[in-house]
């Protein structure tokens, strides 16, 4: 079951070897950026996000996927082909040892108003 984050919010934790954490967000502006950063203390999590396509992203199935060494970031845009409104998914490996997650920033933000 994933758990509900809001918008601009951070969560922390730790996540063991060889499993996934899941996190949704609701995205319901239809000109929204969503970004997702993920930072470490210790090991390389990777980070899997689905839509309503793929509401439990994993290693094999999944919509959009940052899994470089290090810190992974990434932003999805509204004019991405697979962007949709409701759900977005949001799963986190731990590949290695034990990791701790420190923060999973996310964001869903409607554009700046015209000026």
């Amino acid at each position: 079951m994933a758990r509900k984050i809001n918008r601009n919010s951070q969560v922390a934790g730790e996540l063991a070897a060889g499993k996934f954490e899941y996190f949704k967000i609701l995205v319901n502006y239809p000109r929204a950026s969503v970004k997702i950063q993920l930072r470490s203390k210790r090991g390389d999590p990777d980070l899997f996000v689905g839509n309503a396509n793929c509401p439990i992203p994993d290693k094999k199935n999944f919509t959009w996927r940052k899994t470089g060494f290090g810190d992974d970031r990434l932003v999805i845009h509204f004019f991405d082909e697979e962007f949709i409104l409701g759900w977005m998914y949001i799963g986190v490996y731990a590949a290695g040892v034990e990791e701790i997650l420190t923060d999973l920033p996310s964001s869903s933000s409607p554009p700046p108003s015209p000026s």
